[in-house]
């Protein structure tokens, strides 16, 4: 997928790559995504000069585009190395195998298909297991069924991991710092001691499978771009949740052999404090903050744009309005009867399937039918537009971040994407133009044009954890 948006910027003083700051003091209700993105730059500034910041802690180096491909042009023996790459996501463990160049981190997929496992959400499917042993199970299972297929075995596989939670260095390795996402499995760690995921899981697949690097999924899919494409400046995910990474020219690091290094930064963009998330958010938003009495304040924007809140959010704003037409007593009714819009089907045809069923179900006509219809789709469109202004306002963050802090040739800036929540035109038009938008509003006059693509890949993540095992040595 491709998208070309010409954005309006002027640069000025001596300093290549300083953009000019024109916010309005007294914000109306169309400014807010440009405070957004002012904010999350400034956030961006300062925690990348803090190097006990969870931003600087949770950095992965990674070998450059052009340096890649001058490592294959220069390589004499590159080694292909055969990965096992573990996806855990909000809702799925996918698993792969790739080959990867030992030199320039390029990758070649082995298996015909991802293979794809639902993650259990309710307690009683979780039971007393940690999400290692769910993995581990998975794991065994794919291993065990390749190597029969190949007619192969022997010595364990070579492991890579990217997690959907957000990591940190601790010692040699990474440790989680926060489950999210309404995480409800048992820890696998009782005590105050970090919990380091390639250690639980290696307890349980050692023998066939050792993972030797991990990275959270947003910062593998930062990896993919940057590996795919020389103009890109970080990842993007939208799917259960909300991430972006973002890389930076690396400016002091050990480890990198004399070798051309650059960062890359996973932002947990969905849980930046937008100094005014308050003023965006209604009694549904409220009611969805407030649920979960461990992550009540916490990840606010993620719960405003992440698939597994905004079908929450839509089936509230069905129920009150249920409430409202229909009285408690058939409301009731219908909550008991298990009722639920699903966030696959609130497509026009679909939406007015279900929205039926309710009011047949209760005995209301088509009157009814048609006010609740005109209801919803409202309220649809009105959270897919605030979604795609918050999305906006993050990216336009960073590309105003690497602008100032990355002055270049080129003016093209290119976002690696996955996700459900992304993968359509309608997001990438609506967000590249809030994203024109916010730009012009941080910088008023324009002499230079600048382009945004957006890069869609269903397998960038396990992609990218394949070439992270390469540069595990950096890390």
């Amino acid at each position: 997928m491709r998208t070309f948006v010409i954005l309006a910027l002027i640069l000025y003083g001596v300093r290549m790559g300083n953009l000019c700051s024109c916010i309005q003091e007294d914000l109306n209700e169309n400014d807010w995504p440009v405070l957004l993105a002012q904010e999350f730059k400034d956030h961006l500034d300062e925690c990348m000069d803090d190097e006990k910041s969870s931003l600087v802690q949770s950095r992965f180096l990674v070998r450059p585009f052009s340096a890649c491909a001058m490592d294959a042009m220069e390589a004499e023996e590159e080694v292909q190395l055969e990965v096992l790459c573990a996806d855990l996501g909000g809702t799925s463990l996918k698993l792969d195998i790739y080959t990867v160049a030992s030199e320039t981190g390029h990758t070649e997929k082995v298996t015909k298909q991802t293979v794809k496992y639902d993650i259990p959400k309710t307690k009683e499917e979780i039971a007393d297991r940690t999400i290692y042993e769910f993995m581990s199970e998975k794991i065994i299972e794919f291993i065990n069924d390749y190597q029969k297929a190949q007619r192969t075995g022997g010595a364990p596989m070579r492991g890579a991991l990217t997690f959907s939670y957000p990591l940190e260095k601790c010692g040699d390795g990474f440790k989680v710092t926060k489950f999210t996402k309404q995480f409800n499995w048992v820890k696998a760690v009782t005590d105050n001691s970090p919990e380091m995921p390639l250690d639980e899981l290696n307890k349980l697949t050692n023998r066939y499978v050792r993972f030797s690097t991990i990275a959270n999924d947003t910062t593998a899919l930062g990896i993919w771009a940057c590996q795919t494409h020389e103009d890109a400046i970080g990842g993007f995910v939208l799917g259960t949740g909300m991430n972006c990474s973002y890389l930076d020219n690396i400016r002091k690091s050990e480890n990198m052999n004399g070798k051309k290094v650059k960062a890359i930064y996973n932002t947990e963009c969905g849980g930046f404090k937008f100094s005014q998330v308050k003023s965006i958010m209604n009694d549904a938003d409220i009611k969805i903050n407030e649920s979960n009495p461990l992550e009540v304040d916490s990840y606010m924007l993620e719960k405003m744009v992440g698939g597994l809140y905004f079908e929450q959010y839509i089936n509230i704003q069905f129920m009150e309005e249920l409430t409202r037409v229909a009285g408690d007593d058939h409301a009731n009714s219908v909550r008991d009867a298990g009722f639920w819009l699903k966030n696959g089907k609130l497509q026009p045809n679909d939406l007015i399937e279900q929205i039926a069923d309710v009011f047949d179900y209760i005995g209301l006509g088509y009157h009814f039918q048609k006010k609740m219809y005109r209801f919803i789709t409202d309220a649809i469109s009105k959270a897919k537009d605030r979604k795609y202004k918050i999305c906006a306002g993050l990216l336009a963050g960073v590309i105003y971040k690497s602008m100032e802090s990355n002055p270049r040739k080129s003016t093209n800036y290119i976002f690696g994407l996955t996700g459900s929540g992304c993968k359509t035109e309608e997001f990438n038009s609506n967000v590249t133009r809030y994203i024109t938008e916010i730009l012009k509003a941080l910088c008023k006059s324009s002499t230079t044009e600048v382009s945004v693509e957006f890069k869609f890949s269903e397998e960038a993540s396990l992609q990218g954890a394949a070439s992270s095992y390469v540069y595990k040595i950096y890390n």
